[in-house]
């Protein structure tokens, strides 16, 4: 470099020879083409890795007209994955006015199915109650190593008044009787199809798991 800051152009030793030179310019460009591999290998296993597009649709409402008017809430429920995230719940949502729950499902098909992306896992939700919630809606996707699920739970009742986030003691200390409180916990199972043993348990809601309105998603 000179005092300009300009690089000198590479001058080659007259004492080069023409096959070290012929084997310097091989690996040179032996290395630019193994990071370019390295780079596209990367990029395509993030794109067949990508999350499906039905882990953030909303599928219950298809045939109501004014389904973008619908309150639909946002569960955030705390524990959203097993230990080594082979198995994750994605955008929680809660239609108060039609008693749905629909829950996105991505699970690693190498991990937990025997490389079975299709209809291999059974879903359950239940409460502390004792009560069974019918499952009637469920889409599959795949892509690399992930099978996805978005499925659908009928006639769940959560009594959003009696979470913490809207349940205020001080407004029934004046009542004569106070307001009776709705504490009932939501619990998601998954199994594998055949075993009677869940792959996991999540806790779904109860009364201190935060939620927020949200957007309907076609």
């Amino acid at each position: 470099m000179d005092y300009q800051g300009n690089y000198f152009p590479e001058e080659h030793d007259e004492n080069e020879s023409i096959i070290y030179r012929t084997v310097k310019g091989i690996f040179k460009w032996t290395m630019y083409g193994i990071s370019f591999v390295i780079y596209a290998i990367i990029i395509y296993m993030m794109f067949v890795n990508k999350d499906s597009k039905i882990l953030e649709r909303n599928y219950m409402l298809d045939n109501v007209s004014n389904a973008e008017e619908t309150a639909l809430y946002q569960i955030n429920t705390r524990v959203f994955m097993n230990d080594d995230g082979s198995l994750q719940l994605h955008n929680v949502n809660y239609y108060q006015e039609y008693g749905y729950v629909e829950i996105g499902i991505k699970f690693n098909a190498k991990k937990l199915t025997d490389s079975d992306y299709g209809d291999c896992l059974d879903y359950v939700l239940t409460d502390d109650k004792g009560n069974t919630y019918n499952l009637v809606n469920k889409v599959l996707d795949k892509g690399g190593r992930y099978g996805f699920a978005r499925i659908c739970f009928e006639n769940v009742s959560i009594d959003l008044d009696s979470n913490d986030l809207r349940y205020n003691l001080e407004s029934t200390s004046d009542s004569e009787k106070p307001i009776e409180r709705d504490e009932t916990t939501y619990e998601l199972s998954v199994y594998k199809k055949g075993d009677s043993k869940p792959i996991y348990e999540f806790k779904l809601y109860d009364i201190s798991t935060t939620f927020n309105k949200t957007d309907y998603n076609d």
